[in-house]
């Protein structure tokens, strides 16, 4: 093994580096306290070193807390307070909205679009086709470009762009037979769970 010397400070006795943790693979315990390092060539043996301080501490209640402090038994007090700043994967509404004033702009670019030269021998389901793939992209750039749009969400939604369906599933066709179940004349329907 090879040692480098170091000025530590009181409170640690050693350094384990990359290197000697990637060729012992110490099992870390915890809760225990524990690491348990493997002997080579021992087939399962290991060595166990157990830390000698105690590290669960007891939660104690307000009534608890003020008669520790009234016996003197109290030496310091650590106040934490947890907060939720942002979410790293926030559900996140996603809403496209033309502004009043950008109503102009959005004509401009409709007229735009249909000034652009079509492809010669295309046919009208290939123009369709073209349409839908540029409107689809156009929103897709849209929504990806939102300031609004969360990071995270956005690294997510582009990783995974191909599960994402290209249109909002739309109501299936109206049917000639409608279909129902008929409840007997003045009968409520059942007041309970369906499972």
């Amino acid at each position: 093994m090879k040692f480098t010397l170091a000025d530590l400070d009181d409170d640690y006795d050693v350094y384990l580096g990359m290197k000697w943790l990637i060729e012992h693979e110490p099992r870390m315990h915890w809760g225990k306290g524990e690491v348990k390092i493997p002997i080579p060539g021992a087939h399962g043996r290991s060595v166990t070193i157990k830390s000698q301080t105690q590290t669960s501490v007891r939660t104690l209640s307000s009534r608890e807390f003020k008669r520790e402090v009234r016996k003197g038994r109290v030496r310091e007090v650590y106040l934490c307070r947890l907060e939720m700043v942002e979410p790293v994967l926030a559900p996140m509404p996603i809403t496209l909205e033309v502004e009043p004033s950008g109503e102009a702009k959005m004509a401009a670019a409709i007229r735009e679009e249909t000034e652009k030269e079509v492809p010669e021998g295309e046919t009208a389901e290939e123009k369709a086709e073209r349409e839908k793939d540029e409107t689809l992209h156009r929103g897709w750039s849209k929504v990806m470009s939102d300031p609004s749009f969360h990071p995270a969400a956005r690294r997510v939604v582009g990783e995974y762009r191909d599960i994402f369906c290209d249109e909002i599933p739309k109501l299936p066709r109206r049917r000639s037979v409608e279909f129902a179940i008929d409840l007997e004349p003045g009968h409520p329907p059942p007041a309970r769970p369906p499972y």
